[in-house]
C-alpha cells in the first residue's frame, strides 16, 4: 500500500522531499549514521527522480515532433528539447536576453 501511495506523488514532491533530505545531511548537529542513512535516501529520490525526469523529457520530445513528423514534413525530428541562443530570433547579436 505504501508504494502506491509513493508512486503517486508529484515530481515536485519528491524534490522537496529530497531538498529536506540535504538539508538534514547539511546540518552540523546530524550525526555521521543518521547522515548515512539518510544519503542513501537521497540517492534512491535522486535515481527516481532522474528515472521520472527522462520519462518527462521523452514525453516533451514526442509532442514537440509528433505533429510534423505526422505530416511529413519533417525528415529527421527536431532533438532540441530548449533551443540554442543562437536560434533565438527576438535577440540581437551583440545584446543579451536582458536587453543590454
Amino acid at each position: 500500500m505504501a508504494r502506491k501511495t509513493q508512486e503517486n506523488e508529484s515530481f515536485e514532491d519528491k524534490l522537496r522531499q529530497l531538498e529536506d533530505l540535504v538539508s538534514q545531511i547539511e546540518d552540523p548537529a546530524c550525526p555521521l549514521e543518521k547522515a548515512i542513512d539518510l544519503c542513501a535516501q537521497g540517492m534512491k529520490l535522486y535515481t527516481e527522480l532522474s528515472e521520472r525526469l527522462s520519462k518527462l523529457e521523452r514525453k516533451i520530445y514526442e509532442v514537440k515532433n509528433l505533429k510534423a513528423l505526422a505530416e511529413g514534413k519533417e525528415t529527421s525530428p527536431d532533438l532540441e528539447l530548449f533551443p540554442s541562443k543562437a536560434e533565438k530570433t527576438d535577440v540581437d547579436e551583440g545584446e543579451s536576453d536582458y536587453g543590454f
